[in-house]
């Protein structure tokens, strides 16, 4: 299979935002899944971003696959699962990050599949 860019990219959004496992970083993430939108040109988003109270990720799936979505800090160490599930083919998810209670810096998220990674830089601000 040939996948595109978008596509990898709304697959990594959709892993993101789809459900929270709260990890022992002390960051609590919140999730809504499954938000009725049609994102389909959109692979990953987080708005605002840069941020200082929270962001929003948003990601929607071209394929009906396991996605599993992580936060990282500027060093490249895990912060946590933000989500590790089945998404189904054009839905769109969303997650709601809380930076009151982050350091101010830069982040970053992955949303990984079977077939595709995508990492985007998220920052914190103070």
């Amino acid at each position: 299979m040939n996948f595109n860019p978008k596509s990898i990219l709304l697959i990594l959004i959709v892993v993101i935002f789809y459900s929270i496992i709260k990890a022992n970083s002390g960051i609590p993430i919140t999730t809504r899944p499954k938000v009725t939108a049609n994102f389909t040109s959109t692979v990953t988003i987080a708005y605002p971003n840069p941020f200082k109270e929270s962001t929003t990720i948003f990601f929607n799936s071209q394929f009906d696959e396991s996605v599993k979505v992580q936060l990282f800090s500027n060093q490249g160490k895990l912060i946590g699962d933000i989500f590790d599930d089945q998404v189904a083919k054009g839905e769109t998810y969303r997650f709601e990050l809380d930076g009151t209670v982050m350091k101010p810096g830069v982040y970053y998220y992955t949303i990984a599949s079977k077939s595709r990674v995508v990492h985007q830089k998220i920052e914190v601000i103070k």
